[in-house]
């Protein structure tokens, strides 16, 4: 009796017409073989009718998000909105669900229409003519698709694209080679680091020299390798001669007196050094 009353409000005339056609349906075979991921697709293509600012925009997005599943007044209301029967749409949602627009689920792969198509095969053919094309990642990041796309549609653009970058990119690493190759000439040696030659070549990444340049590295290396052993046996040779010039006016090489002494500034703490000394006492000793 109360329903009768109420029937005169569209909403309340949507519940009942709703109710009695879900009471309907359980009767049919064809509603018992739908998989649960099937109200689920359907429920978000109701979201994506939905402003996204309204409250139950929010409500569904929840409930499929934690709770997986709707409640009865929430199922009326989102349809009642949107003005999709509930039974007849998820029916005709089984039968053609590829085919509708649904916002959030992904369509299947590799799948474009002629007009997505021919606005990447111009995209294309432009950078191909650029003598400064940018990257397929670039190109792909700025058509917003992804590059297993565009490989799978354009393989034969893709690859010349592909051949483009990295005969640019030889090229590239071919002139910082060269310029490396001057500093590391031009440096002097105690100024000679992998570190130094990145900053010259321009703020360039030091790890990313090292990884395209191992063999420059290596230079690097052993050149300042050479630098330091050559350094270590000149300053053993000066503390050598500073100690034998103050034992012979009756002063002992003591480090405070070394390093007032020495030209260079290390530490002459160092084992290195110490032996140097020693050998000097040693020798000044057997002369006299």
């Amino acid at each position: 009796m109360n329903l009768e009353k109420e029937l005169s409000d569209p909403y309340a005339a949507w519940t009942e017409e709703t109710i009695c056609s879900m009471i309907t349906a359980l009767t049919e075979t064809w509603i018992t073989e739908l998989k649960p991921e099937t109200f689920m697709r359907f429920f978000t293509y109701v979201r994506s009718k939905l402003s996204t600012e309204s409250s139950l925009y929010r409500t569904i997005s929840t409930r499929m998000c934690v709770a997986r599943r709707i409640e009865l007044d929430t199922l009326i209301q989102m349809t009642y909105e949107t003005r999709l029967p509930f039974i007849q749409s998820i029916r005709i949602f089984e039968m053609n669900r590829r085919e509708l627009p649904i916002k959030g689920i992904r369509p299947p792969r590799n799948h474009l229409d002629s007009h997505t198509l021919e606005r990447y095969k111009e995209a294309l053919s432009i950078v191909l003519k650029n003598p400064n094309p940018p990257s397929v990642v670039e190109l792909a990041r700025e058509l917003n698709t992804s590059c297993n796309v565009l490989k799978a549609h354009f393989p034969k653009e893709y690859n010349e694209l592909s051949r483009m970058r990295a005969q640019k990119k030889a090229n590239t690493l071919a002139q910082i080679r060269k310029r490396a190759l001057s500093l590391i000439v031009e440096l002097r040696p105690e100024e000679l680091s992998v570190k130094r030659v990145a900053q010259e070549l321009g703020n360039y990444s030091w790890s990313s020299f090292k990884r395209h340049y191992p063999d420059l590295v290596e230079l690097i290396k052993q050149r300042r390798q050479e630098y330091e052993q050559e350094f270590q046996l000149k300053m053993y040779k000066e503390v050598y001669d500073i100690s034998i010039y103050l034992l012979e006016r009756g002063m002992y090489p003591s480090q405070v007196r070394l390093q007032n002494l020495i030209s260079s500034q290390v530490n002459v703490r160092q084992h290195l050094y110490r032996k140097a000394v020693e050998k000097a006492i040693k020798d000044f000793r057997e002369r006299n």
